[in-house]
């Protein structure tokens, strides 16, 4: 749902609708320098890369060129309405 929407509903904003716009699936870096590793994580949308993250959905290595992340938990956030970042639809297309 769209937040113009929930505001036309009712005269009340509906929070729920608002929460979950604010949500984003995105690269969270960890690792030591030069060696980065990103773990995907559904996070708030204003918390800090370094901040909370609701669920762990899967992790990315450049370095060896892995990729794993679980298609279920990824599909139950996205019909929920979280957004997923540019990084990570590139990462899904290849």
């Amino acid at each position: 749902m769209r937040l113009s929407y929930c505001k036309r509903q009712a005269k009340s904003v509906n929070f729920s609708c608002i929460r979950l716009k604010m949500l984003k699936i995105r690269l969270k870096r960890e690792g030591v320098k030069n060696k980065p590793f990103y773990r995907i994580v559904v996070v708030n949308s204003k918390t800090k890369n370094k901040g909370g993250s609701l669920e762990v959905l899967g992790f990315y290595n450049p370095i060896k060129k892995i990729f794993k992340v679980d298609k279920e938990k990824l599909s139950k956030w996205l019909t929920l309405g979280a957004q997923s970042s540019e990084a990570i639809n590139k990462l899904l297309e290849g």
